[in-house]
């Protein structure tokens, strides 16, 4: 099979990391025996017109993935309500070149804002069936009219919608009015693997998500000092970059915690993977997640893990004490009880189990059974 993966947002030299499963997705379909290639546009503000190549397609292997990117700058087409537009004349011209070059079966786009809508606007032109994956929740929350439009046309013009857990296709279904929507879960990436852990002089948790209000870090933080001020021997590492570094750094300083929880900034996804499996346990305490990666990386590496009932982690997780807690959504008194709970019966937990268990249910294998009977569907409806 020939197949288009196209991501709403992608990595950069300044953010090595970011949309990384896209191509661990696309890697993993190629592996699978498929053809794959990356597409990628961006529309760049005035502060990037120095360092992207405008107007050019470049076209590159990268980590043994044929990836072609297209730059354009955005003359504030966010502010005005054009960026659907200008996206979607940015992606012909780039489809043009892709199509000009490789025989293209299906094209799979993931999110709505703003490469699901510039693409299926396109759709008819090409004749090229798209499936379309969401992965944010935001598509659930109250948006302008331009962007309702946007989504609806986006699920009504793809030939396959996919949610990336079944309370986000519960939601979806509810709210948009179509049935068939597909559930294939994010891949865990094979860099996430177990294994055993040596005992540290110094117990930590580790924590990986952005630094927005929304992971919950200032909670982390607060339970962590509660649960441990008296206790030398436990450490908190927390992953990430965003807008809140300084008010997290400043909560650790007013709580005298400089030595014990470290603020690391963003991390490779090599180093991400080492550091949980130097570590003892996970949390993330996230208002909401529609899925929520880290989680189930951090449980293939074999660490009980500390989570809310925010939507995704409720589905990871499965109310099963055997992979750790879940607590209600901002409960800080229940979030530092968890945490002494894991740090005192650390031993109790089955490191291997956990990280089997989790393999089998969200790793390559498993991406590649679901997402194939996805084309298949559409494949055979053309």
């Amino acid at each position: 099979m020939n197949i288009l993966v196209i991501p709403s947002w992608y990595n950069s030299p300044s953010n090595i990391i970011l949309g990384s499963f896209f191509k661990e997705q696309a890697l993993a379909l190629k592996n699978d025996g498929n053809n794959v290639v990356m597409a990628y546009c961006e529309t760049v503000g005035v502060r990037g017109f120095s360092t992207h190549h405008l107007y050019k397609i470049t076209k590159q292997d990268e980590d043994g993935l044929l990836t072609y990117r297209y730059y354009v700058p955005s003359y504030g087409c966010d502010r005005f309500h054009k960026k659907f537009e200008r996206t979607a004349i940015a992606y012909d011209r780039l489809l043009k070149r892709v199509l000009s070059e490789h025989k293209i079966d299906i094209i799979h786009v993931h999110s709505y804002d703003p490469a699901g809508t510039s693409i299926t606007k396109l759709r008819n032109r090409y004749g090229i069936p798209v499936v379309y994956t969401e992965h944010y929740s935001n598509v659930l929350g109250e948006l302008d009219s331009y962007h309702k439009k946007a989504l609806e046309e986006t699920i009504n013009y793809s030939n396959a919608v996919v949610a990336v857990s079944h309370s986000l296709r519960d939601s979806m279904v509810k709210r948009f009015k179509r049935e068939d929507v597909w559930v294939v879960s994010n891949i865990l990436s094979p860099l996430f693997t177990f294994k055993p852990r040596i005992n540290h002089s110094v117990f930590r948790f580790v924590s990986v998500g952005s630094l927005v209000e929304g992971k919950g870090h200032q909670l982390t933080i607060k339970a962590f000092h509660e649960a441990f001020c008296h206790n030398e021997k436990v450490e908190l590492m927390i992953v990430g970059q965003g807008n809140y570094k300084n008010e997290l750094a400043g909560l650790i300083k007013e709580f005298g915690e400089e030595n014990r929880i470290k603020l690391t900034g963003t991390l490779p996804r090599e180093k991400v993977a080492e550091l949980m499996q130097e570590s003892d346990a996970f949390v993330l305490p996230s208002f909401k997640e529609t899925f929520g990666v880290s989680y189930i990386e951090a449980m293939a590496c074999g660490l009980p893990v500390i989570g809310t009932r925010n939507g995704g982690f409720d589905e990871i997780f499965n109310e099963d004490n055997r992979f750790g807690y879940i607590i209600d959504v901002g409960d800080e008194e229940a979030l530092a009880n968890a945490l002494e709970q894991v740090y005192c019966s650390i031993d109790n937990y089955d490191s291997k189990f956990i990280s089997e268990t989790t393999i089998q249910l969200y790793g390559a294998d498993s991406f590649i059974k679901h997402v194939n009977e996805v084309y298949q569907s559409v494949l055979k409806k053309r």
